[in-house]
């Protein structure tokens, strides 16, 4: 993550990018569970101008996390408290990728994330 960022800075865009696909293909999602973190490539294929992969990443991230609290929100009321620290997790993913999509003007990534938001509402 940190040299996909640091590539970028540098203006080595497509370098940046490489390295991105090179983490995904020897770390697939199927292997290695995406987290948070992956937020992180989100920006630097942004930052390079790799747009449609960046959505790609993100629409995967949101699929992910919609699913957990879809999951979480199902559960019985007496626990759900376990599971509040992956819910919040969750919802600052929503944030950070919805500030991601505004600064890099990705209007579906950022309206799929409003979509949702709103679906949840009174549930956070």
């Amino acid at each position: 993550m940190r040299l996909a960022g640091s590539l970028t800075a540098e203006g080595k865009n497509e370098q940046a990018i490489k390295v991105c696909d090179y983490v995904q293909q020897i770390f697939p999602d199927n292997k290695v569970h995406y987290d948070y973190y992956m937020v992180q490539f989100v920006d630097s294929y942004y930052k390079a101008g790799a747009f449609e992969k960046g959505n790609k990443l993100a629409n995967k991230l949101l699929q992910i996390y919609e699913q957990n609290v879809d999951y979480i929100s199902a559960l019985d009321p007496k626990f759900r408290g376990n599971y509040d620290d992956d819910k919040n997790m969750a919802f600052s993913l929503f944030d950070y990728l919805k500030q991601l999509a505004g600064q890099y003007n990705q209007a579906a990534i950022s309206g799929r994330i409003d979509k949702y938001l709103d679906s949840q509402k009174g549930m956070k």
